[in-house]
């Protein structure tokens, strides 16, 4: 088993990462699909097995909120 690439985290002010990611919010206006063009070039370690996700979000701890 392949341990899969940490999320970003900016956690009062600091860089951090974490282990696991939390679920996306479906249709949400900023969620978008890569374009062709975007997916052509995408560096090679989202389709690596250590993304079996196809996605590395980054993530801020915000107001109280996960974003």
């Amino acid at each position: 088993m392949t341990a899969q690439i940490h999320e970003p985290l900016l956690l009062d002010g600091e860089w951090t990462s974490m282990a696991s990611e939390p679920p996306l919010p479906q249709r949400h206006p900023r969620v978008v699909v890569a374009s062709e063009e975007m997916q052509k070039t995408a560096s090679r370690i989202i389709f690596s097995t250590a993304c079996w996700r196809r996605y590395r979000g980054t993530w801020e701890i915000r107001d109280g909120q996960l974003v």
